[in-house]
């Protein structure tokens, strides 16, 4: 378990970083789910920073998961490593991030992509089984290669935990730190 909110983050990061060798020199760029308006089809926006976190490089290019794929190959030529982080559903307004489309810009891109079900993790599965359409969030969708859920919004966990789940063991062994 982790601690709840943007905390589980730094496992996860760390976990990617060592699983793909990341040089100290290279760029973690995420693509994560950032409501810019209520108004907005899209929740989503891309932003990138230092790994080792000591200045804040940020491009803003909130638009669609086409506006997303129109990027990536300029991160790619440059060899930076790169994860996509999508939401299902963002917290203040409860709108899914397009996850096959990124899920399907992960694997072409050949990079991870973490889904942030902070919310859904305990909403989603059961609407989808009562009949609702609710557009498919997790390891069903290829390319996901993460998910994090919240147990302490609708998992009735105490305040403040959280789970990261990988879809291999290669990732998730990296996570570890003791």
């Amino acid at each position: 378990m982790a601690a709840a909110g943007n905390k589980y983050s730094l496992p996860c990061t760390m976990a990617w970083e060592k699983t793909f060798k990341a040089s100290s020199d290279q760029r973690l760029v995420a693509e994560i789910g950032a409501l810019k308006s209520s108004e907005s089809e899209s929740t989503f926006g891309l932003v990138g920073g230092s790994s080792a976190a000591n200045s804040e490089d940020c491009l803003d290019a909130t638009g669609d998961s086409k506006a997303v794929a129109g990027v990536l190959p300029s991160f790619q030529t440059r060899k930076m490593l790169f994860l996509i982080v999508g939401s299902a559903p963002g917290f203040p307004h409860g709108i899914v991030d397009p996850i096959e489309e990124l899920g399907d810009l992960a694997l072409h891109f050949d990079i991870c992509f973490h889904v942030d079900l902070c919310l859904g993790g305990f909403v989603l599965p059961f609407a989808r089984k009562l009949g609702y359409p609710v557009p498919p969030f997790d390891f069903t969708v290829q390319g996901v290669s993460s998910i994090s859920v919240d147990i302490h919004k609708y998992g009735l966990g105490p305040k403040g935990t959280s789970v990261v789940l990988y879809r291999n063991h290669e990732i998730r062994k990296h996570q570890f730190v003791a």
